[in-house]
């Protein structure tokens, strides 16, 4: 057996072995693309105009955008490398 049968016989065993996604992993990915992309849009669509060359405003401290933004991150990241580790563990 040459290298290359060697490499594709190697291929053929690591599809055949591969586990595929499940459909609604795929939803759950799709919805929460279009949900952030939703909010991207929102949040850049409805800025305050400004005249062009104008500095912005000062506007009032607020830090809990930051640490809540994070927070909702962090637990979307637990939640989904949990459905990950569980689906591979079974």
């Amino acid at each position: 057996m040459d290298r290359e049968q060697a490499a594709r016989e190697i291929a053929r065993q690591g599809a055949r072995l591969r586990v595929r996604l499940p459909r609604s992993a795929w939803i759950a990915a799709v919805v929460l693309a279009a949900v952030c992309a939703g909010a991207f849009a929102v949040g850049w669509l409805t800025a305050p105009k400004r005249e062009p060359g104008a500095l912005p405003s000062a506007s009032p401290s607020s830090s809990i955008g930051f640490a809540l933004g994070g927070l909702v991150g962090l637990a979307a990241g637990i939640a989904i490398g949990y459905g990950i580790a569980r689906r591979r563990a079974s």
